[in-house]
């Protein structure tokens, strides 16, 4: 592992240790679930890339699907087994990188990898991409957000390598943080194996002395 990724995944190990994550369902997945998936998919099995502490799998099986999950965080892997006893066989730590197809034997109907692709760089996320359009089902749907250009991480940022930029954090935090940020048309380059059903986009400004966060929504659509 790189030292850049294992900068990362100390950071997440530390931190969900301390108890991070989501305790209910973000706003954004159960409208994206709303507003689009549910048009097309209603059940079936269902795989978080980077699943964190489970929560949005948990938000998922109750609407029926069913959930399978890794996260490269061995911490972040006992929570997600916490909030879900039932499904803990459908829990994996996985490398930084994994070969997911090695570590699940089934394929999916929807896979969401929701605030993790961009702690790759372009290299190992086309990978990652390559293996997703494999574990999917034919129509089977891809969900995803990718930090833009546009975030006010952008301005911050002292070099690039590839394609991951160090943004520097001075202030109320000091630290230094690896992101790959694209911009609409490199989005969309990366996702040309799929279908786009829809590219939407989230912003939010919380601190007055902040910027304003930008992300990209994918939903895409395998077809063979």
């Amino acid at each position: 592992m790189n030292i850049t990724y294992k900068q990362n995944l100390d950071s997440y190990n530390t931190k969900y240790k301390e108890g991070y994550g989501n305790k209910y369902p973000e706003s954004r997945i159960i409208r994206v679930f709303h507003r689009i998936i549910k048009h097309h998919i209603t059940k079936g099995k269902i795989l978080d890339f980077r699943c964190g502490n489970g929560i949005h799998l948990k938000y998922f099986q109750e609407l029926g699907f069913e959930p399978y999950g890794c996260d490269a965080s061995v911490e972040a892997i006992k929570l997600a087994k916490k909030n879900m006893p039932n499904n803990q066989n459908h829990l994996f730590v996985s490398p930084y990188v994994p070969n997911l197809l090695s570590i699940f034997k089934t394929k999916f109907d929807l896979i969401m990898a929701n605030y993790s692709l961009y702690y790759l760089n372009d290299e190992d996320m086309r990978d990652v991409i390559n293996q997703f359009h494999k574990l999917l089902k034919e129509d089977g749907l891809i969900f995803v957000s990718m930090m833009s250009k546009e975030c006010y991480y952008y301005d911050l940022y002292s070099h690039i390598k590839n394609g991951l930029y160090c943004v520097q954090f001075k202030g109320r935090v000091n630290v230094n943080l690896n992101v790959n940020m694209k911009s609409k048309e490199e989005m969309l380059n990366l996702f040309s194996k799929f279908t786009k059903l829809h590219i939407g986009r989230i912003s939010y400004k919380i601190r007055e002395d902040e910027g304003t966060t930008d992300h990209y929504l994918y939903i895409g659509k395998k077809v063979v």
